[in-house]
């Protein structure tokens, strides 16, 4: 069933500032124990749309290999927990992740698994060639790890990247190609 449509949260500036700061820090803490994250979903979009977080974003996406981050996801949750993270912990094949959460901040380290052809994760999809090698964006200064080729997995997972829309409806803005038969009668 859709979600209920309605408008966007707008973050103010200086939540932006601490998902920003948070999100360099957890990237950086990540990236010193061999996760090799890469940022995904609103922050990317964000980051090559407006140069900046989106002000409507709440869940800050960040995507690991499945054979790098599953090793890791009890150390990577104390980590985050000395950090005054409240964590959640799934491990199931094919939804493994971490859910961190403080004040105003809410990641998801997923794990990222390996067909030969895509990299999956539940009900979703991607080239595998996009997890191949990584990219580096910036955020406020900071730099962050991304896919090899940021503009193509934006082109993968959303159906006008360039084009803003005011909607809490994914069926509105995602391509159906993202999504492994969700959508599909």
């Amino acid at each position: 069933m859709p979600r209920k449509k309605g408008k966007c949260k707008i973050a103010s500036e200086s939540v932006l500032a601490t998902r920003a700061a948070e999100l360099h820090n957890i990237m950086l803490s990540l990236e010193s124990i061999g996760a090799q994250p890469m940022i995904g979903g609103n922050v990317l979009l964000g980051i090559m749309r407006e140069g900046d977080l989106l002000r409507h974003g709440t869940g800050i996406k960040i995507h690991c290999k499945a054979e790098k981050l599953i090793p890791l996801i009890d150390k990577i949750a104390n980590i985050l927990e000395k950090k005054e993270y409240e964590c959640e912990l799934f491990k199931d094949k094919g939804i493994e992740k971490i859910i961190a959460r403080k004040d105003f901040v809410c990641f998801e380290i997923e794990a990222w698994h390996d067909d030969g052809k895509y990299r999956w994760r539940w009900k979703t999809q991607l080239p595998r060639e996009l997890m191949e090698n990584r990219k580096v964006v910036s955020l406020r200064g900071q730099s962050l790890q991304t896919f090899s080729n940021p503009i193509a997995y934006l082109e993968w997972r959303y159906k006008t990247w360039q084009t803003p829309i005011n909607s809490t409806d994914r069926r509105e803005y995602e391509n159906q190609i993202y999504w492994r038969g969700m959508w599909q009668k």
